[in-house]
């Protein structure tokens, strides 16, 4: 039971113990062996730093800065193991390796140049440092010791040098360059930009249009959140000074330094421009970019090219290496060299162009090919050789051998040690090449020199194609030179001879095309420029040709296309053009209206008194044109066929016309009195159809009237029935009266060469006569149905002083229908209140049948008709007939009268 008590005190003795060792510091401070403590007075601390100060000007670089090895790994070790340290490693390695932390501070522990407030400004509650001038600003910062803050970068173009500072944020970014800023970073001994494991922020954040470089001989650190990336990069739009605004995505530069962002970096924003990020020097590890991540970053070197993730294991070098060498595709590569170290695997990161590649760092040398995805490991080599890519001049197919020209390959070797080699074509077409060495500069280098094969390094390889490759006609031909050095490493290189296809040109001929309203076409396509009497040719039915309109006036060129060469002849030519134009028209068409379907003009000849001359009045058809001859003409000539000065072309059709023949030295001419004319018609053409055939016309005749009248046209459309009414509906046996007029009977004073029409005879199923005025009628019709009156008038001219009838008749008709609840009657009311007589009938089937009608009792009064017939007596006959007619009405009526009565 003792033995347990005291056991116990034991253990809690230790406890204490552990408890107080733990509250001191372990960390040095920058001079001295002594451990920092955070709770030191003031006044121990400012002591210390002065004498930290002293030391430091008269103490090696390794003392003044111990690793972390030294301080917190070895402990009480003794001064002379410090010292073998510090030999084995050189003063670098002390510099620049990492150490533990092992304590925390705000940022007012940080040492800040500049003025707090106008350079800068630090918040110690939120932690930021605020970068506010261009100026250059150093933070320094206390190796073992992490900060907890931030930096913002507001300044247009900030400096700031990180001088061993570790920084933490809890709550964000840990370095944030604002939109449109820029800082240049320069890194010294071992800086790290932490974002809090358990926050979504990321270590640097470039926001639109920012631009970050980072130099130095130091290492920086980037982790950001291990869900996250290291660095997030910006694209957006924005405008900068007076330009418009544009997709200005966020840039990062690495000069020199050893940069470490294994997590990588993602890019925000959905513009269509990558973020650029530019690698020219230094050490950096960088996490290799994705399929995705390629489409949004552009990844270049000092040329502009894009470079690709290379590592060295430089196992027997030192951390720092101040010696590097690049030849890339066989020319020096100039890269920043400054501040390259190895990591914990004794590998330094380069970012080199995808080409071989030979890197000589710490003096040796290292070579392959570096790939354009993955992370390329260059491996050690003992000789290094460099065969450059040849292509034989190429020729086109139908060179003769003369024109053959040899290629040159340059085989180097880029390492100290010397090598020989054996050249030897292998592979296809091995045969079709020549290969001959140049002069052998050996550069130091053995040479054996004993076959045609057997070259030195730094020399020069002709290889020339044979000329029994120019047999095999147009096509690439191939062949490999294989290199092989002392040590029976090859090197490969494709050696290619290119016979070019020869070029023909395209010609073509355009078929006569007649206007069919397409503007496909056809034509014949020759090609020129063929070798050896071949005679090439296009597959005709793939071949287009197109009008470019399908109207006969706009038709002006035809494009040809879709050419293809038959297959035979495709080996070795090729078209010079697959598409080209050429000049063609198009004919108008044939008019396709039949002869039948012409119709004969209506000509009369019209007396003009302002000029004083005879004209035809004529009533056009549509689509229809007219020549007039002033003599009979029943045939006409090619020219007249031929000719275009028809008149009349337009497609409307045009009732009397009058038609102008023309002016001559000023003065109208007119058609000559007594004179017959001809007037041929044909059916008009159009923009894309000629006018109809010559000898598919039809033509009319017409004399003009004799001469010293002044003549009064009438037409015969003024042609009138009076009383029916158009399409009106009468009641069955009721009394339909109508007169008839004939165009000009109200001319009471004619002269020569004037015209009238007067009615003739009427209709309506059987057909009676006027002889004299007054023309009416009156008839009944007792049978539902349609009827037509049909009244015919005589054309009369006036000459020598009477009325003279022609051959020319005009009908005029009326339709109407007769129902038992129709109108009653026409209501026409007779000239003078006299009745025309009457009669009546039964109508069937839409006609009906009626009793003669006389003719009305008023006195003629028109001009003498040259009729010699005895009025008087006929007047005599009709005033009889007329009162036996009424008595006989008067006493049916009576009787009618009567009857009623009873």
């Amino acid at each position: 039971m003792k033995n347990n008590i005291i056991r116990k005190k034991l253990m809690v003795f230790g406890l204490v113990c552990s408890m107080a060792m733990s509250m001191v510091s372990a960390p040095a401070l920058a001079a001295g062996t002594e451990p920092y403590s955070e709770t030191e007075s003031e006044s121990e601390s400012q002591t210390q730093q002065t004498e930290t100060e002293s030391e430091s000007q008269t103490q090696p670089l390794s003392e003044t800065l111990p690793s972390e090895s030294e301080t917190y790994m070895q402990g009480t070790e003794s001064e002379s193991q410090s010292e073998e340290t510090e030999t084995q490693g050189g003063g670098a390695e002390v510099v620049l390796d990492d150490w533990d932390l092992t304590s925390r501070e705000g940022v007012e522990g940080l040492y800040i140049s500049g003025i707090e407030g106008e350079d800068y400004t630090r918040d110690s509650v939120t932690g930021m440092i605020t970068i506010k001038s261009d100026k250059a600003i150093e933070i320094t910062g206390k190796p073992g010791v992490e900060y907890t803050g931030q930096i913002v970068v507001e300044a247009d173009e900030a400096k700031l040098t990180l001088d061993n500072v570790v920084m933490k944020n809890a709550a964000g970014d840990v370095l944030t360059v604002q939109e449109g800023k820029k800082l240049d970073l320069t890194v010294s001994h071992v800086n790290k930009l932490l974002a809090d494991e358990n926050d979504g922020a990321v270590a640097v954040k470039l926001e639109t249009a920012s631009e970050l470089t980072i130099s130095g001989d130091g290492k920086l650190d980037i982790r950001g959140t291990k869900m996250g990336k290291d660095i997030v990069m910006s694209r957006g739009m924005k405008k900068i000074d007076t330009e418009e605004e544009k997709d200005r995505p966020a840039s990062l530069t690495i000069t020199d330094g050893t940069v470490r962002a294994v997590n990588g970096i993602s890019v925000t924003g959905n513009e269509s421009q990558k973020v650029s990020v530019k690698i020219t020097g230094g050490s950096v590890d960088l996490k290799e970019l994705s399929s995705s991540d390629k489409e949004k970053i552009k990844l270049t070197g000092n040329s502009g090219a894009d470079v690709h993730k290379t590592s060295l294991t430089l196992s027997e070098a030192e951390e720092q290496v101040d010696d590097i060498a690049i030849l890339s595709g066989g020319t020096a590569y100039t890269y920043g060299k400054d501040g390259i170290y190895t990591d914990e695997n004794n590998k330094i990161y380069l970012y080199l162009p995808a080409k071989q590649t030979v890197v000589t760092a710490a003096g040796t040398a290292y070579a392959g090919e570096v790939k354009t995805s993955g992370t390329t490991e260059l491996a050690k080599e003992s000789a290094m050789l460099t065969v450059e890519p040849v292509t034989v001049p190429a020729l086109t197919y139908g060179d003769m051998a003369d024109k053959i020209v040899a290629g040159a390959v340059t085989v180097k070797n880029a390492s100290v040690n010397s090598t020989t080699v054996t050249a030897e074509l292998t592979g296809a077409n091995r045969d079709g090449f020549t290969l001959t060495p140049a002069a052998v500069q050996t550069d130091g280098v053995t040479v054996p020199g004993k076959t045609d094969t057997a070259v030195g390094i730094n020399t020069e390889i002709r290889i020339q194609p044979k000329e029994s490759l120019l047999d095999k006609g147009a096509g690439k031909y191939e062949t490999t030179l294989t290199i092989t050095d002392a040590s029976g490493k090859t090197t490969p290189v494709t050696v290619s001879f290119t016979i070019n296809k020869a070029k023909l040109t395209p010609e073509a001929k355009i078929d006569e095309k007649v206007y069919d309203g397409k503007r496909t076409g056809s034509g014949t396509v020759t090609l020129k420029g063929a070798m050896y009497g071949e005679k090439p040719k296009i597959v005709e039915n793939k071949v287009s040709y197109k009008f470019n309109s399908a109207n006969v006036k706009d038709a002006k060129k035809v494009t040809v296309s879709e050419l293809e060469l038959q297959e035979e002849y495709a080996k070795n030519y090729e078209l010079a053009l697959d598409r080209f134009e050429v000049e063609a028209s198009i004919k108008k068409a044939p008019n396709d209206n039949d002869k039948e379907d012409l119709k004969k003009p209506s000509v009369t000849a019209v007396y003009n008194k302002e000029k004083g001359i005879w004209q035809p009045k004529m009533t056009t058809y549509e689509g229809q044109e007219y020549l007039f001859f002033g003599s009979s003409r029943t045939e006409l000539t090619e020219k007249n066929k031929k000719s275009e000065n028809w008149e009349f072309g337009d497609k409307k059709t045009k009732s009397d016309r009058i038609v102008s023949m023309g002016d001559k030295n000023g003065k109208p001419i007119g058609l000559k009195s007594g004179t017959t004319y001809t007037v041929w018609t044909r059916f008009a053409g159009d923009d894309n159809h000629e006018p109809s055939d010559g000898d598919a016309m039809a033509y009319t005749t017409f004399s003009v009237g004799s001469s010293g009248g002044d003549g009064t046209s009438v037409s015969e459309s003024n042609n009138r029935i009076k009383g029916l009414t158009e399409g009106t509906t009468y009641k069955i046996g009721s009394r339909l009266a109508f007169g008839a007029e004939g165009a000009g009977m109200t001319n009471t004073s004619p002269k020569t060469g004037d015209e009238r029409y007067i009615p003739l005879s009427w209709k309506v199923s059987e057909e009676h006569t006027w002889s004299s005025a007054p023309y009416e009628a009156a008839f009944t019709i007792n049978q539902a149905g349609s009827y037509t009156l049909q009244v015919t008038f005589r054309k009369q001219t006036y000459s020598n002083n009477s009325w003279v009838n022609t051959s020319t008749t005009s009908v005029k008709s009326v339709n109407f229908k007769m129902a038992s609840d129709g109108a009653n009657g026409t209501g026409y009311t007779t000239s003078g209140g006299n009745s025309p007589s009457t009669g009546s009938g039964t109508g069937s089937s839409g006609s009906g049948s009626n009793s003669n009608s006389g003719s009305g009792t008023k006195t003629n009064t028109a001009a003498k008709t040259g009729d010699d017939s005895p009025i008087i007596p006929l007047l005599v006959v009709c005033l009889a007939s007329a009162l036996v007619v009424g008595g006989i009405l008067w006493k049916k009526r009576k009787d009618d009268k009567e009857d009623e009565m009873e």
